[in-house]
Order: C-alpha cells, then sequence, then structure tokens
C-alpha cells in the first residue's frame, strides 16, 4: 500500500492524471489482521485504507467486496469534509451543493 500512496503523488505530478486506488484486498488479505481482530475491526481498517488514499490526494476510490460500502461510504463523507474545511482556508470551494459537507455540518 505504501507504493500505491507514493503512486498518487508522482502519478499526479508527472502526468497530471486524475488518481486513485483499489485497498480492498489490503485488509482481506492482511492474515495477521484476519487472526488477531474480529471482523468489526477489519471494517474500521476498510475506512480507513480508503482514507490515507483520500487524504493523499486520490481523485477516486476502488474497494471491494460492494458489502463494505455501509462503511467505506460514511468514512470517505468524513474526509472528503475534513479535506474540504481546510481548503476553505485557502478559499477552494465545493464544486456542486451535493458535496458532503453540507450533509455533515449543514
Amino acid at each position: 500500500m505504501g507504493s500505491a500512496v507514493k503512486a498518487i503523488y508522482y502519478i499526479k505530478k508527472k502526468f497530471g492524471y486524475p488518481t486513485g486506488v483499489g485497498t480492498g484486498n489490503v485488509v482481506t488479505t492482511c492474515g495477521w489482521l484476519k487472526v488477531n481482530f474480529p471482523k468489526e475491526v477489519r471494517r474500521g481498517c476498510d475506512g480507513a485504507t480508503n482514507a490515507i488514499m483520500q487524504t493523499m490526494g486520490a481523485d477516486w476510490l476502488m474497494f471491494g467486496p460492494i458489502e463494505m460500502a455501509d462503511y467505506v461510504f460514511p468514512a470517505a463523507s468524513i474526509v472528503d469534509t475534513c479535506i474540504l474545511s481546510a481548503m476553505a482556508e485557502v478559499e477552494v470551494k465545493p464544486l456542486s451543493d451535493t458535496h458532503p459537507i453540507f450533509k455533515v455540518f449543514m
């Protein structure tokens, strides 16, 4: 996952393309996590791995399986809201009135 995090930055810098990654298998294939923690804890890790990619500048996230949507979507919304509220200091505004910030803070 570390190389994917670095790739987001470098691909955007070198080519200017929107970037994203799929982190779904990070949690599901981590044997140590499966053995030592219950499923509920692993769901938090699903949200965290996607949040890391967002904070590093990913424009899109690919996750799976679809059952994780109930955990990943709220986490992604909160992260989007935090990023936008931080960017408000440099006058960055949401592109639409459907941005999560309007649901979280308003």
